[in-house]
Formats: structure tokens, sequence, C-alpha cells
């Protein structure tokens, strides 16, 4: 299993959204998450709030969506789950 944490995942400025920031990360069993926060329309503040996808291997949402304003704590306990499949 990985020792992925949520301080591990290395932040960028969003690509689109004007002052969000972006981090992903793609797990060996496949699955990768994507978390968004700040500026307009994300569902997060970018600092204590995120909001969160999760990709099968096939490319698909997990769940068929986004989780909006998950917190840190959720965030690592998504971590842990997804390195569970």
């Amino acid at each position: 299993m990985e020792n992925l944490k949520f301080e591990n995942l290395i932040f960028k400025k969003h690509t689109v959204v004007k002052d969000a920031v972006m981090a992903s990360h793609k797990f060996k069993n496949g699955f990768e998450i994507s978390v968004v926060g700040g500026g307009n329309g994300l569902y997060g503040n970018g600092k204590t709030s995120f909001e969160v996808a999760i990709f099968t291997p096939d490319g698909e949402f997990l769940n068929g969506d986004v989780k909006g304003w998950q917190s840190i704590e959720e965030i690592n306990n998504l971590i842990l789950e997804i390195q569970l499949f």
C-alpha cells in the first residue's frame, strides 16, 4: 500500500479557475484522485475544504460525481479507501 496523505499532494495553480489550486495522484491500482479548491464555482475554499473527484482505472467517476466541501481528514480517509480497491 502507498503511504500517501493529503500533505503529500503537490498543489499548483488551477489551469482554468482563477485563484484556485489543484492536485492529483494516480495510484498503483489505476485509480486517480483529483483535489481542487478555491476560486469561483468549485466546491471548497482551497484551504480547509476541497472538491474531490475519484476516477476508476477506466477513467469513470467513482460514485458518479465529485464530492464537495471535503475536509483534509475526509480526503485522507478517501485516499486510504482508494488504496484498498
